[in-house]
């Protein structure tokens, strides 16, 4: 079956091995019906959800790449010393569509979700148009920014079946239902010194998840269903540090005929989150619905993994990049009281380039469209049936100049990703595509002159 045919697949019923255990998506009770997820993805109901991308458009359409990544005119958060090379005023917001389709055996299913991906302001706190006009050249610059954007999700819907015994009619039957995620929102800060920069960032997680399950007997007269909801709010207060050594390799007389290396690293060390939880155990009959549980504010801890993230780009300015990272996260370090979950340490690679036909032409603006491709493979945290989950992804997208009064120039970004989560018996594969919007401007912090 070819990924077109799979796209337009609406039949949700899949197996995954555990004797007579079996997934299926089903809408449920009036409550569940009332409350389905925005997107269906069993992997989800697994440790803290699905992570979603983290770096802005240009990035994730050159695999996700951010160490070596930095550039004038773009955000890159996800190494904060990027913002020592930033030379003006950033907007950056972005959204998606996303087409999953989760494939068992023999059958698959689709949905689709979208959202906002993410909201970004950068500016560097000294315009370098002062310099020009004053014909002083100062080797230090400092930048700093503001991001808010989705960190993870959850949202699934599916059945888990057992039979009381092999040859009996009557099965016990739990209905699994959630939704929610998490957000963050950062302040990041860069200070460069000629081709050296440092950065830090701060930040706030924040989110709620609910996580609701029904359990029915079937073919059992008279059998009451129990509605248990967990839901918990997180809470939590991150950093991360960064760095970047930007190497000039000759001494060509044009800046955008000038070859660079720019080697990058950051770590976000790992940190402590609260949550919130509320517990609420229901037993409903024919006629009267029993309170079993109901119990609020019930306060537990947590902690996230460290994160690393090594690598670096190569390019010739204004006509093209090529880069590459490796990132870990010790994932067995998690802990979460609301949710007991057992994760495992990650790894993952990506590359990526960026091609310019001619970014000064005047005369042809395909000339100056930026084009870019990338991929990303690596394993996830998460163990299904005993075995790690595993992922890959294969990107391309373009950049858009769009010429601003005073000749400034902003962008529209695109951005396609083809993904794919799975392990031996269950993949989910997702195409996604972002479209983001760079505006710049460069009269932030501008000293007037008259004479």
């Amino acid at each position: 079956m070819n990924i077109k045919q799979r796209l337009i697949t609406a039949l949700f019923s899949i197996s995954v091995v555990a004797l007579p255990v079996v997934l299926v998506a089903q809408v449920i009770d009036n409550d569940f019906k009332n409350n389905q997820p925005k997107e269906n993805s069993p992997f989800s109901r697994l440790g803290f959800g699905n992570y979603t991308p983290t770096t802005l458009t240009a990035m994730q359409s050159m695999g996700g790449i951010s160490a070596g990544f930095r550039d004038g005119d773009l955000l890159n958060f996800q190494n904060p010393a990027s913002f020592g090379f930033l030379r003006q005023a950033t907007y950056e917001a972005a959204f998606y569509g996303k087409n999953t389709i989760l494939t068992g055996r023999n059958t698959t299913s689709s949905s689709w979700s979208g959202n906002l991906a993410y909201l970004a302001l950068g500016f560097h706190t000294r315009n370098p148009i002062n310099e020009v006009l004053d014909k002083k050249e100062n080797p230090l610059s400092w930048g700093m920014g503001f991001q808010l954007l989705p960190y993870n999700s959850v949202g699934y819907n599916v059945s888990v079946e057992t039979k009381l015994q092999p040859q009996d009619s009557v099965s016990i039957t739990t209905f699994h239902l959630g939704s929610g995620g998490t957000y963050k929102a950062a302040f990041a800060t860069g200070l460069a010194y000629k081709g050296f920069a440092l950065g830090a960032s701060a930040g706030y997680l924040f989110g709620k998840m609910n996580l609701d399950r029904q359990i029915q007997f079937t073919n059992l007269p008279y059998a009451s269903p129990d509605l248990l909801s967990d839901e918990y709010a997180v809470r939590g207060v991150f950093g991360q540090l960064g760095v970047q050594y930007d190497i000039t390799l000759d001494k060509a007389p044009e800046i955008r005929q000038k070859r660079h290396l720019v080697l990058g690293a950051s770590v976000q060390p790992g940190f402590d989150f609260t949550t919130t939880a509320t517990q609420f155990y229901r037993r409903r009959s024919y006629t009267v619905t029993d309170t079993l549980r109901y119990v609020t504010d019930i306060e537990g801890k947590g902690r996230m993994p460290t994160e690393y993230n090594i690598g670096f780009m190569y390019e010739k300015a204004g006509l093209f990049r090529l880069g590459a990272d490796y990132s870990a996260a010790n994932w067995n370090t998690y802990k979460n009281a609301a949710k007991s979950d057992i994760l495992y340490d990650t790894y993952k690679f990506a590359a990526g380039l960026e091609y310019i036909q001619d970014a000064a032409s005047y005369k042809s603006y395909r000339k100056r469209i930026r084009y870019r491709l990338g991929f990303s493979t690596g394993t996830d945290p998460r163990k299904l049936g005993g075995e790690q989950l595993k992922q890959y992804a294969v990107t391309a997208g373009m950049g858009f100049p769009i010429i601003m009064p005073r000749e400034q120039t902003s962008y529209m970004h695109l951005a396609l990703e083809y993904g794919k989560l799975y392990n031996s018996t269950l993949a989910e594969e997702s195409v996604r595509i972002t479209v983001g919007f760079t505006l710049n401007d460069n009269t932030w912090f501008l000293k007037r002159k008259y004479q």
